[in-house]
């Protein structure tokens, strides 16, 4: 969960600097990386706590990893920060989905 939390900081970091360049086409994309950032963060804790809430948090973690990577996946060709929070969104999905099975 963490190396998505660090993939994401990195892939908005890159989207910001062509943000401040005039490039907005990326914005849907870091929309949903900081959307799913905190998501993730916070699933993590809560799962390293074996928390009542990891359940709950786990199917809300999910759907915000899969938004993040379909708009990371549009990038992923022209960006290596975009693809790279991709795949660590995917990795996130198939450890939740591994949790559940």
């Amino acid at each position: 969960m963490n190396k998505c939390v660090v993939k994401a900081q990195q892939c908005a970091a890159h989207c910001l600097v062509a943000f401040q360049e005039g490039d907005t086409t990326r914005a849907d994309c870091t929309r949903k990386v900081n959307e799913m950032r905190p998501i993730c963060s916070a699933f993590s804790y809560q799962l390293a706590g074996n928390s009542p809430y990891v359940k709950a948090l786990s199917e809300v973690c999910r759907q915000a990893c899969e938004d993040c990577e379909k708009k990371c996946r549009v990038h992923e060709d022209k960006h290596m920060e975009c693809k790279e929070c991709a795949e660590a969104c995917a990795q996130v999905i198939a450890a939740i989905e591994s949790l559940s099975a």
